[in-house]
């Protein structure tokens, strides 16, 4: 180990103070027993047993919505379903403005979903725009975002 000390500086007199640095060894400290997998595991839920904003463990999320203007009057809904081992193949149910009622769309093999849509601006297609699916009887959160529609 190297020994530090302070330069004696010119003109100053005093003490010369020293200092030890070192390393402590953290291999002794026990990781907590969780880690290792002897956690009980969380029961069964499903979406009658949840309120609020975040679905219970297992439920599919939709993640990263979001809506992008491809053209005059054409926009393109995307989105990505996760938390589930196979978020393929699900439909996702649009709602919120009149012009998106009711729309479905399919989610591929990594859970992404789109749905390119011509909707004219005005018309009272304004407002939000919502977006959810169900997997196994669980439904996940409802993703919003506003939407208003230009020429």
């Amino acid at each position: 180990m190297r020994w530090f000390t302070k330069a004696h500086r010119p003109g100053r007199s005093g003490v010369v103070l020293r200092t030890r640095l070192s390393l402590e060894s953290l291999d002794a400290r026990l990781a907590p027993s969780s880690l290792y997998g002897d956690a009980p595991s969380p029961p069964e839920t499903t979406s009658a047993d949840w309120t609020g904003d975040a679905p219970p463990r297992g439920a599919p999320q939709i993640a990263g919505f979001c809506v992008y203007q491809t053209g005059p009057g054409e926009y393109m809904f995307v989105g990505q379903v996760e938390g589930l081992p196979d978020c393929s193949g699900l439909t996702v149910t649009f709602d919120g403005v009149p012009a998106l009622a009711g729309r479905t769309a399919t989610t591929t093999s990594d859970g992404v979903f789109m749905l390119q849509v011509v909707i004219p601006s005005g018309g009272g297609n304004v407002g939000t725009v919502t977006a959810q699916t169900t997997a196994g009887g669980i439904s996940s959160n409802v993703a919003e975002l506003y939407f208003n529609p230009t020429a």
